[in-house]
């Protein structure tokens, strides 16, 4: 089984040297710059020459989490398509603000071979949490289980596995809006049927939360926006994002799209 490793990344020039020093190798790995304006535009350039097998996506301009996921999820279904990879593979996604360990990526993969989920979330121990934080995470999680019709224990949990055809099921779909796509993720993979774990259990060394009392209200909206697409078959509308020049990120290494 391939795994494709994806992390999006935004003015992390303090943590993302730490965090792509840590990774795992022989796996590819698509970095996403999401209009970064401090350093990290420069530490992901230097760290990706040379690996064949990374791949650095850059926003010339900061479209939020979700719409850098997106891109990564895209180039990801565009070497599917290619043969490069097949449908058992995972994605894994994670942070790039160093909350997620690297060693959970292993302890990921095996779960994921010992019960072949369709989509893994982790689960986070709150211990470290405010308790305004741990309120606003159940809240989201509820909102996604009536949605979904499956029990989501913290389904804004950003280390996650997709298998590729779970992930092919729901792109169409996804639409994406800050901090929308781990809700909207989950809830189509609740409606897909896929076989769903967020029982995966895992310790966050630091606590960092850029999510505002509106991002609640824009989940929901969004979950519920990909829960109707989906019902209805609906498109979202992403077609820049799935149309990048994905040819030359595959010559070049690199791109930058300028929307």
């Amino acid at each position: 089984m391939n795994t494709v490793l994806l992390i999006p990344v935004y003015n992390e020039e303090e943590n993302i040297s730490e965090v792509l020093e840590s990774l795992p190798d022989q796996m590819t790995i698509i970095l996403v710059d999401d209009g970064s304006i401090d350093g990290s535009a420069e530490i992901l350039d230097h760290w990706c020459q040379g690996r064949a097998n990374s791949f650095l996506i850059r926003f010339q301009r900061n479209r939020g989490k979700s719409k850098a996921m997106i891109a990564g999820f895209a180039f990801t279904l565009y070497l599917l398509s290619h043969g490069d990879l097949n449908s058992h593979d995972l994605l894994i996604a994670m942070d790039g603000d160093g909350q997620h360990q690297a060693d959970y990526i292993e302890k990921l993969i095996t779960y994921n071979q010992q019960h072949d989920f369709g989509m893994v979330i982790g689960c986070r121990d709150f211990s470290n949490y405010p308790a305004i934080k741990v309120l606003g995470n159940r809240l989201m999680s509820l909102s996604a289980s009536l949605i979904g019709g499956f029990p989501f224990k913290d389904v804004e949990c950003g280390l996650r596995s997709i298998r590729l055809d779970s992930l092919k099921v729901m792109m169409p779909f996804l639409s994406g809006q800050n901090y929308s796509l781990e809700q909207e993720t989950a809830v189509l993979a609740a409606r897909c049927n896929c076989t769903i774990s967020n029982d995966f259990l895992i310790t966050v060394p630091i606590f960092k939360s850029n999510t505002k009392l509106w991002d609640v209200v824009i989940n929901l909206t969004f979950s519920l926006a990909a829960a109707l697409r989906f019902f209805l078959k609906i498109n979202s509308s992403n077609q820049d994002l799935l149309s990048l020049p994905f040819e030359k990120l595959l010559s070049s290494g690199s791109i930058t799209y300028s929307p």
